[in-house]
């Protein structure tokens, strides 16, 4: 039997300056990568209290390209202009046609839609710029509604309007500006109904007359509830933030997990209490709202006047 001992290598002064060489070259592309990965990661969220614990949430990636989508829109198709109880006893106030948008960090030139049309189902579809310089948009609608499937879309600073096949408008969402008389409620109805999906504020941040504070949640992509959890909210009223992939932990117990949040639900005793979720190291509970104010009345009359 016969062993083959592989041979030593011969290390020469030339085989030495060739692997300095290029164990320098990799240090050097190691840098010039770190340093692209933080000119490119810029904070859009603006954080006005320090709380100890507190997650500062970040979005990485460059949006001074992206057309400013961020906001609170109104669908009037689902807006009614009288209030009647819908088929879970709803009545006034009523949040159908509520929509909330904000542009996506993991999706280039994407955004979201979180929106309800009932007071109680929120759900989630997704917007791509396809020309962003026209403001060009396709928006999926087909997991909300399959006979629709994706629609084409105008947005312009203010609005985002749907097109027909040849290019005319047959619907309009407004943005809504709020109003110093502008509120949201405590919803203490149906409050626990459909767990974690709905509008929060958290009580650190929130301000009559403003958005601040405000937070939506989805389970659901269009009508099909699914097992990850979408959250679009705002710090100061102006700037909105994205965080996908959530998930349960514990759906039984209420225990979820959303970016870095980690949160639980305290659903009070039916009826009486209101809904809260209760985020690890993010000072008071969000609590569960509902509008006190009629939408429409955020709208610039000069420019909607019906």
């Amino acid at each position: 039997k016969v062993m083959l001992i592989p041979r030593a290598p011969v290390v020469t002064a030339r085989s030495k300056m060739v692997r300095t060489s290029r164990t320098v070259s990799g240090l050097l592309l190691v840098l010039v990568l770190i340093m692209a990965i933080r000119l490119g990661c810029q904070t859009f969220v603006a954080t006005p209290r320090v709380v100890p614990g507190a997650r500062i949430l970040r979005r990485c990636g460059n949006f001074e390209d992206i057309p400013m989508v961020d906001g609170y829109y109104l669908d009037p198709i689902h807006a009614p202009t009288s209030f009647v109880a819908n088929i879970y006893g709803c009545t006034d106030p009523w949040m159908g046609g509520t929509r909330f948008m904000s542009r996506m960090a993991d999706k280039k030139d994407s955004f979201v839609i979180v929106g309800c049309d009932d007071s109680i189902h929120w759900w989630t579809l997704y917007g791509t710029f396809t020309d962003k310089a026209q403001g060009l948009v396709d928006a999926d609608f087909g997991p909300k509604a399959p006979a629709v499937g994706m629609l084409k879309c105008s947005f312009k600073p203010g609005s985002i309007s749907f097109l027909d096949d040849n290019g005319a408008a047959t619907n309009l969402w407004p943005q809504l500006l709020p109003t110093e008389d502008f509120e949201f409620a405590i919803k203490d109805k149906h409050s626990a109904f459909n767990d974690i999906n709905g509008l929060y504020t958290d009580p650190s941040l929130y301000k009559p007359g403003s958005l601040a504070g405000v937070r939506v949640i989805s389970d659901r992509l269009g009508k099909m509830m699914r097992d990850e959890l979408v959250m679009v909210g705002t710090d100061d009223g102006k700037v909105f933030w994205t965080i996908g992939g959530g998930k349960w932990t514990d759906k039984g117990e209420g225990k979820f997990t959303i970016g870095s949040y980690i949160g639980s639900i305290n659903k009070g005793p039916t009826g009486v209490a209101p809904m809260r979720l209760t985020m690890e190291g993010d000072g008071e509970p969000w609590i569960k709202m509902m509008v006190k104010s009629d939408p429409k009345s955020c709208l610039d009359h000069a420019l909607y006047p019906e």
